[in-house]
């Protein structure tokens, strides 16, 4: 970059005019965007309002990036004589092109041979595990545990910094929110079935669902999800408010009695669609721009970035999260959580292969106890215990002192299949226990009668 400063010195001629005015144009806004990373920018940051809300000096860096990349590529116009007419085409010497190509690749080849050996590659190690992880181990779940069992938000700055984008509806401190909250004995109620709403679960996806739910009183119906204006619920086809609730502001909506049909979605606020017209309407203008200069070049290249984005957006719909349809089943464990149903994400296994279960509680009132979930893969009689996910509910971050009463959580758990599985049938079964007791939460029918302390999923088949 600074070599680059003596560019528009030695382009003298008047042909290269525009070139040197774009060349200083960039030059500055390099020079512009690296000031602001630095310390010396910060009575800039305490006294311009505007500046807090791109929250981070850093992200100048996506600007100097894109201006540096002009910069730099400005240097081989150094080895051009910028006095003569012929400056006017000065790709027309090839020699001297062909040195100044020559001595920009050697500079950027050594740049990336020296900067590589610098760069730290330490391998990730879950605590308690011997083995790093892989490719193949890096997902949602294992970095979940990463953070939790690392301590990770309470190690930087002493603050929780993998929750700095928390809504501003979350009163709970940041630090706490995956921690078992701390509360006096509640007394545990008795309830009925009229108390237990009927919910049965539609298509479960991570922007749209859809719930028929049955209650003898109005209640209060929370999702295990962070209230955003973009949530909008519909009830029976209305729309209905919803609205933030409790600690964590939980998307919460009014049920009146009676069944209903709820339809729960995440769309665009009327500020988002405007500012989509306008992105559109910008669109448009510049394409009949376009067309009436007859800019063809330009038309060509814009019909190209506008199949990338196409590409890219069909990527990201296909990669996105599928939606579920989950096994409606109804489950009452202890008067404290109750099971709505279920989603596998197959019937079939093989030795080796990871059942993946997601499991949707209720929760039945507020609980003073953190109850642990199990799902037990067992063989036929439940008598000899095959594989199996035992940990406090939603990866570790959810325990149950912290749900609301009337609270959906979904809690995904993943069961490996042993090696040394034999073919055959098998069962899928799961509970919840307090750990201090090991004691499970009995499965209770509608009078109350206790019907056993497990609750049979489904049966699974192993296949060679």
């Amino acid at each position: 970059i600074c070599v680059s400063l003596a560019v528009p010195f030695r382009l003298r001629h008047p042909s290269w005019t525009a070139t040197r005015r774009h060349i200083i144009f960039f030059q500055v806004a390099t020079f512009v965007s690296l000031f602001m990373l630095f310390v010396y920018s910060r009575p800039l940051w305490e006294h311009v309002p505007l500046l807090r809300y791109l929250q981070y000096p850093f992200r100048f860096l996506t600007l100097t990036s894109f201006t540096s990349a002009f910069v730099i590529g400005s240097v081989p116009l150094l080895f051009v004589d910028g006095t003569e007419e012929k400056a006017e085409m000065p790709w027309a010497s090839r020699g001297r092109n062909a040195g100044a190509i020559s001595t920009v690749g050697v500079i950027v080849l050594a740049l990336i041979i020296t900067a590589l050996p610098g760069l730290p590659i330490e391998p990730m190690y879950l605590p308690e595990h011997e083995e790093p992880l892989t490719e193949g181990t890096v997902n949602f779940a294992t970095m979940a545990e990463y953070d939790y069992l690392t301590g990770l938000w309470t190690r930087l700055w002493g603050g929780p910094w993998l929750l700095e984008y928390l809504p501003a509806w979350v009163q709970e401190d940041r630090g706490a929110i995956f921690l078992p909250a701390d509360k006096a004995p509640i007394t545990a109620q008795d309830i009925g079935p009229e108390d237990v709403p009927q919910i049965s679960l539609g298509s479960q996806g991570p922007l749209t669902r859809h719930l028929t739910v049955e209650t003898a009183l109005p209640m209060k119906l929370s999702f295990h999800s962070f209230y955003f204006p973009n949530w909008r619920t519909y009830i029976d086809g209305q729309q209905e408010t919803a609205y933030p609730s409790g600690k964590l502001g939980l998307l919460t909506v009014d049920i009146p009695t009676g069944q209903h049909e709820l339809v729960v979605r995440f769309e665009d606020t009327p500020a988002e669609r405007v500012a989509e017209m306008i992105s559109l309407i910008s669109m448009l203008g510049i394409l009949a721009v376009l067309i009436l200069t007859r800019q063809w070049k330009a038309l060509l290249i814009a019909a190209v970035i506008l199949l990338l984005a196409a590409s890219l957006t069909v990527l990201h719909v296909r990669s996105s999260p599928s939606v579920q349809h989950p096994v409606t089943i109804e489950a009452n464990l202890g008067d404290q959580i109750g099971l709505l149903g279920y989603h596998l994400d197959g019937s079939s296994y093989r030795p080796g292969d990871t059942i993946s279960a997601t499991l949707y509680w209720l929760a039945l009132q507020d609980m003073d106890q953190n109850y642990k979930v199990f799902v037990h893969l067992t063989d036929e009689q439940e008598t000899r215990l095959i594989s199996q996910s035992d940990r406090w509910p939603v990866y570790n971050f959810s325990p149950t002192t912290r749900w609301e009463p009337g609270e959906i959580v979904w809690d995904r758990h993943e069961i490996v299949v042993p090696l040394d599985t034999p073919p055959g049938t098998y069962h899928l079964t799961t509970g919840a226990y307090l750990l201090e007791t090991m004691q499970n939460l009995e499965v209770l029918d509608d009078a109350g009668n206790p019907q056993g302390v497990r609750v049979l999923l489904s049966t699974v088949e192993v296949t060679p």
